[in-house]
Parts: structure tokens; sequence; C-alpha cells
């Protein structure tokens, strides 16, 4: 009956611990998984997203995040892009194989066709065994970060998805894991975190104007929305 799929969905996801069996030596690189989470509630202000998508790999625990409106496959696609490029250009690691859910964004042409064009191999985690991707267990995490930002804050609940990729961007670039001694960041790139752009979720900040713009709309510098 689909109400026991749905019971075992919610404790796999949320409650038990992966088994010692799925553990086991990965190198950078050579498994990323990727899932998609939401929707939240409320959209987030400015863009109007409700989902998160996430990449997570195996060997460094480095996680990568952004959000969406409503994910389908040709956003799924350019996010698998994305994180493929990104892993080249700034992490200098090629990507091996991706590991998704059985969800069908994941699964369809466009996904497929950017993973043959790029030669990344595809995996897909067994129904209902959800510790199969490690990705699914920062989603906790995540969502309580985010809770406790926007409630620091006093903010309300239109910014939980700024939050959240807030909270993932710090623990990604703050979190060292038992047994090294750099953070998940360092790890995978040999770079120093860039903690100068850490802020404090919530605190008062100015935009900058361009010159270019102030003169289409005919603002002096001086004034007090340049």
């Amino acid at each position: 009956p689909q109400s026991i799929f749905c019971h075992c969905c919610k404790i796999f996801k949320s409650i038990a611990s992966s088994p010692d069996s799925a553990k086991r030596s990965y190198e950078k690189g050579e498994l990323v998984h990727i899932d998609a989470w939401g929707p939240f509630p409320h959209s987030a202000i400015v863009t109007g997203h409700r989902h998160i998508l996430g990449a997570l790999d195996s060997d460094s625990k480095m996680m990568d995040a952004e959000s969406v409106a409503e994910p389908n496959g040709l956003i799924a696609s350019k996010f698998v892009r994305y994180i493929i490029d990104r892993y080249e250009s700034v992490y200098k690691v090629t990507i091996k194989t991706i590991r998704f859910d059985n969800h069908f964004i994941f699964n369809c042409q466009d996904v497929t066709a950017v993973l043959a064009e790029r030669k990344v191999g595809k995996d897909n985690s067994a129904p209902y065994l959800h510790y199969q991707l490690m990705v699914e267990m920062m989603w906790k995490p995540m969502a309580r970060d985010a809770s406790c930002a926007i409630g620091f804050a006093s903010l309300g609940k239109r910014y939980f998805i700024s939050a959240a990729l807030h909270a993932v961007m710090t623990r990604a670039i703050t979190t060292i894991d038992e047994g090294r001694d750099v953070t998940r960041y360092e790890y995978i790139s040999n770079r120093k975190p860039p903690i100068h752009m850490l802020r404090i979720f919530g605190a008062p900040m100015y935009g900058h104007m361009m010159q270019e713009q102030r003169k289409a709309i005919k603002l002096d510098k001086s004034d007090p929305r340049a």
C-alpha cells in the first residue's frame, strides 16, 4: 500500500542512520550525489524559489547548492552541468559518476544528454533506500540551521530559502570532519576557504549602484538611492 511506502520513506529520510555496509573509501569526484529538496511552503522573497538542488561529494563531503522555483528536467540538467563545471574549474576535480534518486526530473533526456556530453557516469539509488544518496543526510541539518538563522534574525519564513543556502555555504567552508585538519572546502580544492565571504545572516547591508545605472535614471552619486 502507498501508506507503507510513505512511512518507510519518512523513517529513512528523517531518523535512520546510514548502515555501515554503505560506507567505503572514495576519491574526490569518484561519486557525487545529487538530489532535490522542497517544496518549502513559502516562496523566497525576491526570487520566489521554493526548492533547493544539492550536490555532495562522497569523499570530501563538500556540498554545493542552488535554489530554483520548480525543478524540471531542463533545470536539473543545467544544475548538473554547473556542478561538473564547478568541480573542474574551482576544485580541479573531474567527476566520474553522479548518483541520483529515482525522481523523474533526473531520469530524463536532458540530464542524460549532459552526462553523455561530459562523459560522466550515471547511477541511481535503490527505491526507498535513501541512505544510498548521501546528500539526503544534509537536508535535515540545512533546514535546522536555516530555521535558527531566520529565528535569530527575527525574519519571516520567506527568507528561509536564502538562509538554507547560507547554511550550506557556511558548513562547507567551516566544517572540519573527524580525521582531518582542514575544512571540506580546503580538502577538495587545496585552497584556503573564502572566510571573508561569510556574513551574519540578517545583518543590515547596502547595495551599490554602478555609474552606468545611476546615469540611466539620472541620479547623482551623492543621492541616498545611489
